[in-house]
């Protein structure tokens, strides 16, 4: 059964964004504890699931989804919140951090899929050790990280320029 999950809309004066807020602080620090004890798969997929909230956030706000409802819809993977979002940009002139920042998520994307997806898969050439691919794991996961810090900052300009 395919059920679509609704997101929650953090308005003035509830619970919404305090409750967001509480859920980043325990996703990152298990981040940093997932990065300190090795856990490097680990520390990506939440650094993935910070990334597509935040992207969730950006394309509910530029398609206006939640005028009159108080949740909008979940968009599930990273491709599909990044192609939306690009054709957004090109429909409208955002700034040039918030493109680069998009841009950059998009080729995050591929680093995690081969971390994730293909670490137990050999190659046609087999030039690819599973040694390499997990010690590259590390890298992803940093860069997944500044990744989130720098979309959740983009973010908070667009809605900035917005008002």
């Amino acid at each position: 059964m395919n059920k679509t999950r609704q997101r929650p809309i953090a308005e003035k004066n509830n619970t919404v964004g305090k409750q967001r807020y509480d859920r980043y602080q325990k996703v990152i620090a298990r981040y940093q504890e997932a990065i300190k004890q090795g856990f490097y798969l680990e520390a990506i997929t939440l650094m993935e699931s910070l990334i597509a909230d935040r992207l969730e956030s950006v394309v509910n706000y530029i398609y206006n989804e939640n005028d009159d409802n108080k949740y909008s819809y979940n968009y599930t993977t990273l491709e599909i919140l990044t192609r939306y979002i690009e054709k957004r940009i090109k429909e409208n002139h955002y700034n040039d951090d918030f493109v680069k920042d998009v841009e950059d998520i998009y080729a995050w994307k591929n680093k995690r899929n081969e971390a994730l997806h293909e670490i137990a898969k050999l190659d046609e050439k087999l030039s690819k050790t599973y040694e390499m691919i997990y010690n590259s794991a590390k890298q992803t996961a940093e860069e997944g990280y500044r990744l989130f810090r720098r979309i959740d900052v983009s973010k908070r300009k667009i809605y900035r320029e917005d008002k």
